[in-house]
């Protein structure tokens, strides 16, 4: 639903599993979340640590797994070059 800000679906649950999903559809769905998680620290500023919990990526500590909300997030060559495009001399 367009605006909900529910919890996203779990990678976790019995129902996701990776396992049970065929291939194209985990492709579409790992996308998906790429995208909405660059978009959520773009857009709504979000940090690692608040994007660690909305995705899910908890440690068994209860804390935000940051480094595997790192992999959802890393910048593509075309956003470093977009970014430094700004920098005099450029």
């Amino acid at each position: 639903m367009a605006g909900d800000l529910g919890r996203p679906p779990s990678t976790n649950g019995s129902n996701n599993s990776k396992q049970q999903r065929p291939r194209q559809k985990q492709h579409l769905f790992d996308d998906l979340r790429h995208d909405f998680a660059h978009r959520a620290k773009k857009e709504a500023g979000l940090d690692d640590g608040e994007l660690a919990v909305y995705l899910g990526h908890i440690t068994k500590r209860g804390t935000p797994a940051i480094q595997t909300t790192a992999r959802y997030t890393q910048p593509s060559m075309d956003q470093v070059r977009e970014k430094l495009k700004g920098m005099k001399g450029m």
